[in-house]
């Protein structure tokens, strides 16, 4: 299994800002499809395998800031700022860190939100994602 984390950066959801993106955990997976089996006449071959379907999750915390238009809450359930019933969702994390500068981009269904307040009113929130598809990685363009 793949993994990717990074910290510091955005996260937008369906071209909206989300918020300030803390952290982000990307689990990547790959199955496989074994193509030789065993027979009477070769009890033990060399197993060999061909490459299956593959898949996706993706755990984002993040920071809302109320006062930023269209960043927070929003964009997180079914466009009329309630949560519901998603299809999936364009999906698009910036990662500035000094290991793995890059963005992460597909479609994705928000499995769950998890979102909290402190008491100096800052607002915390964790996003579950489950891929629908490819995943395209790309590195920051050198500057």
């Amino acid at each position: 299994m793949a993994q990717i984390k990074g910290r510091d950066g955005s996260i937008t959801i369906d071209a909206g800002a989300v918020g300030e993106l803390r952290t982000i955990n990307i689990d990547m997976q790959q199955a496989t499809v074994q193509t030789k089996f065993p027979t009477m006449n070769t009890p033990a071959p060399a197993l060999e395998f061909v490459a299956g379907e593959s898949s996706w999750t993706a755990t984002a915390d993040v920071f809302f800031d109320s006062a930023d238009a269209g960043v927070g809450f929003g964009v997180l359930g079914d466009g009329s700022g309630n949560w519901g019933p998603e299809t999936a969702v364009a999906f698009v994390a910036v990662v500035e860190d000094n290991t793995t500068d890059g963005q992460v981009s597909g479609s994705a269904i928000i499995t769950g939100a998890n979102i909290s307040a402190n008491l100096d009113g800052d607002f915390e929130g964790s996003i579950a994602l489950q891929g629908t598809g490819e995943l395209a990685l790309q590195t920051a363009a050198a500057s």
